[in-house]
């Protein structure tokens, strides 16, 4: 039987904390001076000051320092968040196909909630970046490509309206973005290849999107995943 290694002081106390800041406090809400928090947990300053450092880290935390001073709540950045997370996953050998894998998983589900966003502005919004995005064909590289995707990934996203799905969005992105070198070189005449069909496999979704269509969002998605699956010939594992 597996058994959980006991907390630190310090980390029992950063988990009370967590929890409370999550459950009860807003952004800039006084959480409480060193001292004063030394003596409700009835630890030591040097401990409390570990605990909070534990939950800078996260976000959950800002200290200001000062009369008026101490520490006070905030909320994790999705960025600062996804980086972290990227970072973990490219440590542990993620490679860019694996991406496809999540993308075919979540991606037609994102496609499909976007488009029956009820913000009708905010769709046409997304089908307008996105004609903006193709607008200049020229010079397309592997790195431009990997630019338009990102920007599409996050927006669509966003726009799905739900916390977890761009989060996890936001993650994919970051990871797109750092297994970038692992894109082995494309041939000119698949470069070429591969941008139209990617274009194309946004414009449609991007329509299906601004039409509130969410079984096309899903198929056009599908699709975009399916063609670049297609495509793992072309990438390479380091």
């Amino acid at each position: 039987m597996r058994i959980r290694p006991t907390p630190s002081a310090a980390e029992a106390d950063a988990q009370s904390l967590r929890l409370q800041i999550i459950g009860e406090l807003c952004d800039g809400d006084h959480v409480g001076s060193a001292e004063g928090l030394a003596k409700r947990f009835e630890v030591s300053i040097p401990t409390i000051r570990q605990a909070m450092r534990i939950l800078e880290s996260e976000g959950l935390v800002a200290a200001r320092p000062g009369n008026s001073g101490g520490f006070f709540a905030s909320t994790p950045a999705v960025r600062v968040v996804s980086r972290s997370a990227s970072a973990l996953l490219r440590r542990q050998g993620a490679h860019i196909v694996d991406l496809v894998g999540c993308a075919e998983l979540i991606g037609p589900e994102v496609a499909a909630l976007a488009a029956t966003n009820p913000d009708e502005s905010a769709r046409q919004r997304f089908a307008s970046y996105v004609d903006e995005l193709w607008a200049d064909e020229t010079d397309i590289t592997v790195e431009t490509i990997i630019d338009i995707t990102v920007a599409v990934t996050q927006l669509l996203t966003d726009l799905c309206d739900s916390p977890v799905l761009a989060l996890f969005g936001s993650v994919l992105s970051h990871l797109i973005i750092d297994l970038q070198p692992a894109v082995a070189a494309i041939a000119p005449d698949q470069l070429t290849t591969y941008t139209e069909q990617l274009r194309d496999g946004h414009k449609l979704l991007a329509s299906a999107i601004s039409k509130g269509n969410a079984a096309q969002a899903r198929r056009a998605e599908i699709s975009l995943n399916i063609y670049f699956m297609a495509q793992s010939p072309l990438l390479t594992k380091q």
